[in-house]
């Protein structure tokens, strides 16, 4: 009887939850394919899956997936013959707590991917509770479930779970290659009488970091296509870009260093834990040992050896810039050229936005100047922001919750990486729940990250239309999230052996959720502040580049390394260029990066009694300061990053990367080219010796507000859209006027 009992009660919850995934998915079919499949990653055309249509069949396959789970397979299955092998794993460990929960990773397959296997590998440990219960673990790629298991606790060390994903439930193909991996996990405790255990935290299964899914996979061929690009210049095979360099012309002008370094930034997402992308002149790239080479410049100082490659089409060049794919002895070259200098940045525009590079199949494309300027010009248009977000327009509807104790729903945001969040912050959720609850111990909460900022009881008064609406705390104001939590204590009075699933009790948040996150200007001059104040709403802003007058490979480099350290997700940011012997005062209304000894960037020498550590007068050393006593080799080479506040314009930021000699000035590459030490920098002043040690110092705490433009400068700014309004107008008002006189004259002709 218990064990009828304990079945009936897993078919009906399990069906519960199913059908909750089925709603949600609105109108999109389930497939269920054999286990067989599931194994093998393929199946034979007479074993087509199975499409669950209805309820009825549904709670079917549902039944069957209860009766007929298998025992894992821990041993890992031959698998197809695959050139190379990648990863996708979670970041920390995964807990699935209580009677059901779930985890998700997200992969994305890439375009150059031939796609041999998917395999799943999970390394996991189970509670010593769950011996001799049912405890199941189902396996889903993009929703659509394809392998469950029942699992027991054997003993105190890691267990696996290997299982192929079918390959038609990926996917793979030129409009979608992202991909979600879910592993639900159920499981109840019963005493001898078959009755629920209401403590549900004893039940809990963890995987580590190293599970998640393997991909086998060969490399597509190249064949010069554009689509593929950033690869094969950034690829799986090379992840820090090192046999990738950037080239100018040996003779280059500020806007072909321009281009170049938009093109080193957007490439820079794509590698991992190290930077290995270089910038030099073609000369310098010529005697390196880049296999992988990407050339900017005007037709005019293109290397002779190229012209082969631009003659052909120095036609179709007035007016625009070229991006044509070949290939030579060394490997494959991209070249990007133009007569007018001011179109080489559309090249730049261009590579750094996947969705129009993915438009082009070719080898070769043209660009017009001024293509990218509705792009470029946007946030110029959109100063008042409303920063106001829905579920609907962030999710597509609701959030739903089902079963009892804590239920939680992650909604991630579209905010960039600079965002830090107003004081004006504010959020109103919209909500109903089932009226079984136990009021007493039923509530929700909303989180910002992991920080509680809101929460109500609920109440069978409000149950069917609740609303809660507050102000952010003050202690999240001036943060950055990346997600908000929301999370429903669903209390059940009288849980103990409760086994009818019409008392499982459910809340819902409604689409018209409203979240207003206006952003703070106020920065605080801070690396832990990064990517502000030299990003802004996902683009760079305003940055203005100062190289030394004959930039070296080196110094290109370090600057391009720098710059990709504060680029955002959106290429259309206002970048500039000039040598430090262009600099103007009057015109630097800029966020400022320099690079570079007192002897070869003028403009340091210039700022060294504004540095916080500043030189002797000789320029080859730093001077002792309050901060630090510095003995004399010590001084002589420590390289430093001082980010200041700007002298020449307010609420504008100064980053000087400097050090006393090409030594110095190497160890501060390699602290901008290494993700972990870069992400650990903080305060406004940090130096690297010659150990590799590295030092911070907070000095005057600044802080920037960017300066909102007067009512003339938006004017000015957005002419245009100014001039088409009035135009609009205009006629409006010249139809309204010659209607009302055809009217006045009908009415006289009348009389």
């Amino acid at each position: 009887m218990i064990i009828k009992r304990m079945n009936r009660f897993l078919k009906i919850t399990l069906f519960l939850l199913t059908a909750v995934g089925v709603l949600a998915m609105g109108t999109q079919r389930i497939y269920t394919a054999p286990a067989a499949a599931a194994q093998t990653g393929t199946q034979k055309a007479e074993d087509k899956p199975e499409l669950i249509t209805s309820e009825d069949a549904l709670l079917s396959s549902v039944n069957n997936m209860l009766e007929n789970a298998e025992q894992p397979s821990g041993i890992k299955p031959k698998l197809p013959k695959a050139a190379t092998a990648g990863e996708f794993n979670w970041d920390s460990p995964q807990l699935l707590k209580g009677i059901y929960s779930s985890a998700d990773l997200y992969f994305t397959l890439p375009k150059y991917w031939d796609t041999k296997y998917v395999l799943v590998q999970i390394e996991y440990r189970v509670s010593q509770l769950i011996e001799k219960r049912p405890c199941i673990l189902t396996f889903s790629m993009n929703k659509q479930p394809f392998y469950s298991c029942s699992i027991t606790y054997k003993n105190n060390d890691n267990n696996f779970i290997y299982v192929l994903i079918p390959s038609e439930l990926l996917k793979n193909d030129r409009q979608n290659r992202s991909n979600t991996l879910t592993v639900s996990g159920y499981a109840r405790l019963y005493n001898e009488q078959g009755c629920v255990d209401e403590d549900s935290n004893t039940n809990w299964i963890t995987f580590s970091e190293a599970s998640g899914v393997e991909v086998g996979y060969d490399l597509i061929p190249y064949n010069n296509r554009i689509d593929f690009y950033p690869y094969p210049f950034m690829s799986s095979e090379d992840g820090t870009g090192a046999d990738t360099v950037i080239a100018v012309a040996d003779a280059a002008q500020n806007q072909e260093v321009a281009a170049a370094m938009r093109i080193m930034a957007g490439l820079s997402k794509s590698t991992g834990e190290s930077n290995n992308l270089t910038v030099s002149s073609w000369e310098e790239a010529r005697k390196g040992k880049s296999g992988r080479r990407i050339v900017v410049g005007l037709v005019k100082d293109m290397p002779a050896e190229l012209s082969g490659y631009i003659q052909p089409y120095v036609n179709k060049l007035a007016g625009q810039v070229m991006i044509l794919c070949v290939s030579d002895n060394n490997g494959p070259l991209l070249i990007i050229a133009a007569e007018d200098a001011d179109c080489l940045q559309e090249a730049g525009f261009f590579l750094g936005d996947s969705e129009r590079v993915g438009q082009v199949e070719g080898n070769s494309t043209f660009i017009k100047k001024g293509a990218a300027e509705i792009k470029v010009n946007a946030q110029k248009q959109s100063e008042i922001k409303a920063d106001r977000y829905t579920l609907q327009e962030m999710t597509g509807g609701g959030f739903e919750f089902i079963g009892p104790f804590r239920q939680e729903k992650v909604l991630f945001l579209p905010l960039p990486a600079d965002y830090t969040l107003s004081s004006a912050g504010k959020v109103t959720v919209y909500f109903r729940y089932s009226k079984n609850l136990d009021f007493n111990r039923s509530m929700l909460t909303v989180y910002w990250g992991d920080i509680p900022v809101g929460s109500k009881k609920l109440s069978v008064e409000n149950a069917d239309n609740d609303e809660l609406t507050f102000f952010m705390p003050a202690d999240v104001v001036g943060t950055h999230s990346a997600s908000m939590k929301f999370a429903f204590d669903l209390e059940l009075p009288e849980l103990y052996c409760t086994t009818r699933h019409e008392k499982m009790p459910w809340g819902y948040i409604t689409k018209d959720t409203v979240m207003y996150l206006p952003e703070d200007n106020t920065t605080r001059l801070s690396f832990g502040s990064r990517p502000a104040p030299f990003q802004k709403s996902g683009r760079l802003n305003e940055v203005l580049l100062v190289l030394p007058d004959k930039p070296s490979a080196d110094q290109l480099t370090l600057l391009g390394r720098t710059l990709a350290l504060y680029s955002g997700s959106d290429p259309y940011g206002s970048l500039r260029v000039i040598k430090a012997g262009e600099f103007n005062e009057q015109e630097a209304n800029y966020n400022i990066i320099t690079s570079g000894t007192p002897a070869e960037n003028r403009l340091i020498a210039s700022l060294n009694d504004k540095l916080y550590f500043k030189y002797d007068s000789s320029g080859t050393k730093f001077q002792t300061n309050e901060k630090l006593i510095l003995t004399t080799d010590y001084a002589e080479s420590i390289g430093t990053l001082q980010l200041l506040k700007s002298p020449y314009s307010e609420g504008r930021a100064l980053l000087v990367l400097t050090g006393p000699d090409d030594s110095s000035m190497q160890r501060v590459a390699r602290l901008v080219s290494n993700e972990k030490m870069s992400w650990n920098l903080k305060d406004n002043f940090v130096l690297i010796d010659t150990k590799g040690d590295t030092k911070s110092y907070l000095f005057q705490n600044y802080e920037v507000q960017e300066k909102k433009p007067t009512l003339l400068e938006s004017v000015v700014e957005n002419r245009n859209s100014l001039l088409f309004a009035l135009a609009g107008t205009s006629v409006m008002l010249v139809l309204f006027l010659a209607m009302l006189l055809i009217l006045l004259r009908l009415r006289r002709k009348k009389s």
